[in-house]
């Protein structure tokens, strides 16, 4: 061999290892958890007892193979333990090295990390990419945030493809007591989603709070109705026969619907009575109650009062929504009317409203059943057709009142 030759094949070996890092002597391991694998990046020391030549700081390269003198074949490292790692660099230095190496002779630590990365998303918070340090918890990476409002209403998972299956977090928990068994280390990878409760939309039509809402996922029919602040009193609407139609699929504006009947009295005032769980896009229909009274006469306000559902109606309900009493108003010759089953209406009796006002008496405060009719008459002499007329509009109401209150 020429010696040019020969300088040309000692360069050429050269070139194939690896060159050491420069690392202080003082340099200290890195504290990681014992099964701490290695991968692209990670810096290990190796030290060889009694061959200070091998001793240096390595960079695991891209391939995650360590390249050493007297070996002309690469090391595998990633995915080992640093004790992995020292026992297979033993090895390979006593069979191809054919050096003469005792137990323990080669130590591997590791002295610096790769960056490790691991993630935030959700809707609850920012996204964000951070760098895992040493020891940090999950109650770390809530630091790092700023802290979460309203931890108790937030959905927070921690995901891995190296963890089992995910983590459903009681961060509120976690924040209160740091040594709760659910406070896990993190792991390289790591995404902690943070979502607030989904909103799905609900319609309601009828006589409640109409419109289309926006209501929280975890929400039933009878919180969102307490949340609106509808509840049956002096409700208009029938409640014992509520309507909720339901998309099949939900969130499909074009699925077909189902029809579930409910009773929203029962629902409002029964605690016993399990709430009804809402999904994207139902539609609630309360419909008009068709049971009211008519009054007429000489009293402000609506003609057709609606009856509540909650409790009977008393004269005194119907004098009190009515608002105001005209100045002609006869108070002291207030006419009930009821409807009885012949389908033609009777006159109940007449009432001295005046005088209730003075002695309370029951019997001046007579119960309103629905269908009824409530008639205040003027003081005014004039004539009663005319007064009849201005009243319902036409002649035929004229005789209609005239045969119930003997006008």
């Amino acid at each position: 061999m020429t010696p040019l030759l020969a300088a040309f094949l000692l360069l050429s070996a050269q070139e194939t290892q690896q060159p050491p890092l420069p690392v202080p002597p003082s340099v200290l391991a890195v504290n990681v958890p014992t099964d701490y694998k290695l991968d692209t990046d990670d810096v290990v020391q190796i030290e060889v007892d009694r061959h200070g030549y091998l001793n240096r700081a390595m960079r695991v390269p891209i391939d995650g193979a360590l390249r050493l003198p007297r070996l002309l074949t690469p090391i595998p490292v990633r995915g080992l333990t640093c004790a992995q790692i020292a026992t297979k660099i033993t090895d390979a230095l006593q069979k191809e090295g054919k050096l003469r190496l005792r137990e323990g002779q080669v130590q591997v630590a590791l002295v610096g990390t790769r960056v490790r990365r691991i993630y935030v998303r959700g809707n609850a918070t920012w996204g964000r990419d951070l760098d895992l340090r040493n020891g940090w918890r999950v109650t770390e990476l809530i630091t790092m945030l700023g802290g979460i409002p309203q931890p108790d209403r937030i959905t927070v998972r921690l995901i891995n493809p190296v963890r089992p299956a995910p983590l459903l977090l009681d961060i509120a928990a976690i924040l209160k007591t740091p040594d709760h068994p659910q406070n896990v280390a993190l792991l390289e990878g790591d995404t902690l989603t943070m979502d607030q409760p989904l909103r799905k939309r609900l319609f309601i039509k009828g006589e409640g709070p109409r419109g289309l809402h926006e209501i929280d996922e975890r929400f039933g029919l009878r919180a969102v109705l307490t949340q609106f602040g509808y509840s049956v009193v002096n409700a208009s609407g029938d409640l014992h026969h509520v309507v909720l139609k339901r998309k099949s699929i939900a969130g499909d504006v074009n699925s077909p619907e189902t029809i579930t009947k409910l009773d929203l009295y029962a629902l409002l005032t029964d605690e016993s009575v399990a709430d009804v769980p809402l999904q994207d896009l139902d539609t609630l229909e309360i419909p008009a109650s068709l049971e009211f009274v008519y009054v007429w006469g000489e009293l402000g306000g609506s003609r057709k009062y609606p009856l509540p559902q909650d409790r009977k109606t008393y004269l005194q309900d119907i004098m009190a929504n009515a608002s105001i009493t005209t100045g002609q108003a006869r108070i002291g010759a207030i006419k009930v009317a009821r409807l009885g089953a012949d389908g033609k209406y009777t006159l109940l009796g007449e009432f001295d409203w005046g005088k209730y006002l003075k002695d309370f008496k029951p019997e001046r405060n007579p119960e309103i059943k629905p269908q009824d009719l409530v008639y205040v008459p003027s003081v005014r002499h004039a004539d009663p057709n005319t007064v009849i007329n201005q009243i319902v509009g036409g002649v035929q109401g004229l005789f209609f009142l005239r045969s119930i209150f003997k006008l």
